[in-house]
């Protein structure tokens, strides 16, 4: 493995680390290479049994079955799941863990387990049928479930927003044959019940036990592990864990934060538990971005400063303000400012600087905040506005930054504040994990230029020197190389499945092409 995969190790438990296991119960593991969910389990459970198969003999029934890694065995999966009908207890719980034959990620890249024993959801379907069991749920994540990012269900499909915001995780060997997060945004837009058909993998519960209500969940993979929180969003209410559980030092700093905007005056919806963290969900209130976001898609630029200024007033009028500001974020994150611009700023005591748009409902004409986790002592009023800008703009295509900037007057300082927003991050996020998300994989696209470069080179080595048979040799063989990889994804079996698919993707794409046109004509 890849040594900065291995980093990601720490990432394999999230697929089942939220689940509401039974502190008492027994569990049947059947197939699984992953050390990590093994210790999970066991430091979960009462009692963990794992086996490579089903030809090992088991004399007890048990109140969990879980069938992992799906792709990777040797039974098809009508048979796995016909033994775990008979070794799961009446009131037990069958789990399958399983990439998806017709998913994004079997569809995308060229590797060796395109042909594996993937399987799809009606193939699932079909064999929960099967069993004494009358419920089945199932949960999709994304990227998928060896590096789960986030967790979706039918009662909580992904947004652009959140499919924008998923961690990919590839490969060093995968070739890409198209920009994933992009095309679960076209399949949404085109209808999100085809999302649940393509989703890379699924994780599924089969049982006759009532709903868990759990509808959503999120995990804080890029930050470094002391700031990792999971997020788990039920019918009414939101929840906010660590994911290690030894490590609390930020869920008591978040609690504390919560404290301080209480004693200022500022609304918050977020409780404080023993262990975790606790929201009410607003569902009949949309957030304030979006409400801001709709202003401008509509052009009510009018509507949309104002909403911007009433929320930088009443939130200024309520934050304490600095008395001593000798040391500020700045001198502390080594970030160069003049005396000038420091006399111009208003710095905050207790800057909790989340307080932005996204994390806002505004609710009977008064601002509610969320999600509270980061403070700075000193920091100024102006860097909170500045942030709650910057990430309405990254989430809307129809918003102008530097027009809101100006809008309310902190235009000259956002180079500044733009290079402390990246000393902070940089405090938060963890660099293996983001880079191994941000590395540029090879595309189709990729392989069909590389051949090109490469037969012009062993073209131009032929006329300037014949004897270099050697050189010429070893193109020619990177080109065969080449050839053969864009020929063996055209080939496999998912880029044939999805032809239809990528036809429609096309079709999207000058749909698009010709509005966004529209709109620069307007």
């Amino acid at each position: 493995m890849n040594i900065e995969f291995e980093k990601l190790s720490s990432i394999r438990t999230n697929i089942l680390n939220w689940y509401p296991f039974d502190a008492e119960s027994t569990i049947l593991e059947i197939g699984n290479n992953c050390e990590e969910i093994d210790e999970f389990l066991k430091a979960k459970c009462k009692k963990v049994v794992l086996i490579e198969n089903i030809g090992k003999r088991v004399n007890e029934k048990f109140d969990y079955i879980l069938l992992n890694n799906i792709e990777e065995q040797n039974n098809k999966l009508e048979e796995l799941i016909k033994y775990a009908n008979n070794k799961i207890k009446d009131d037990g719980t069958i789990l399958v863990i399983a990439d998806n034959k017709l998913g994004l990620k079997a569809c995308n890249y060229n590797n060796s387990n395109i042909d594996k024993n993937y399987v799809t959801k009606k193939e699932i379907e079909n064999c929960a049928k099967q069993t004494k069991f009358k419920n089945i749920k199932f949960y999709y994540p994304l990227p998928n479930y060896k590096y789960t990012n986030a967790i979706f269900t039918n009662k909580h499909v992904p947004s652009e927003e959140s499919i924008l915001r998923d961690l990919t995780i590839y490969e060093d060997d995968e070739i890409l044959a198209f920009d994933e997060r992009k095309k679960f945004i076209e399949l949404i837009k085109e209808d999100t019940n085809l999302f649940s058909i393509f989703a890379n993998s699924y994780l599924v519960e089969i049982s006759n036990k009532p709903d868990n209500e759990i509808e959503f969940v999120s995990f804080g993979n890029s930050r470094k592990e002391k700031y990792r929180m999971k997020t788990i969003m039920k019918k009414d209410i939101v929840e906010k864990y660590p994911i290690n559980e030894k490590e609390t030092k930020h869920l008591e700093q978040i609690k504390k934060n919560i404290g301080i905007l209480k004693n200022e005056g500022i609304n918050i919806l977020d409780e404080i538990k023993e262990d975790h963290i606790e929201s009410k969900i607003i569902r009949e209130v949309k957030t304030f971005d979006k409400i801001l976001i709709k202003y401008s898609k509509e052009l009510e630029n009018k509507k949309l400063i104002e909403g911007i200024k009433n929320f930088e007033k009443e939130l200024k009028n309520k934050l304490e303000k600095s008395t001593d500001i000798k040391e500020t974020v700045f001198e502390k994150n080594n970030v160069k400012i003049t005396k000038e611009q420091k006399e111009k700023l208003t710095f905050i005591k207790y800057g909790i600087y989340d307080l932005i748009f996204q994390n806002a409902f505004y609710i009977d004409e008064e601002i509610y905040f969320y999600d509270q986790e980061w403070i700075e002592e000193n920091i100024p009023f102006e860097f909170i506005m500045y942030r709650s800008i910057n990430y309405l703009a990254n989430s809307s295509e129809f918003v102008n930054r530097d027009e809101l900037y100006n809008a309310i007057g902190i235009t000259q300082f956002v180079k500044l504040f733009g290079k402390l927003e990246e000393t902070l991050q940089k405090q938060i996020v963890d660099e293996t994990i983001w880079s191994i998300h941000a590395n540029n994989h090879t595309t189709i696209q990729n392989l069909k230029d590389t051949c090109t470069h490469y037969k012009n080179l062993r073209d131009i080595e032929i006329e300037k020197n014949k004897q270099k048979d050697e050189e010429i040799k070893q193109l020619n063989a990177t080109i065969q190389t080449r050839e053969a990889e864009i020929q063996y994804m055209l080939n496999s079996k998912s880029w044939k499945i999805t032809k239809p698919l990528r036809y429609v993707y096309k079709k999207l794409g000058k749909e698009n092409n010709n509005d966004n046109n529209e709109r620069k004509g307007q």
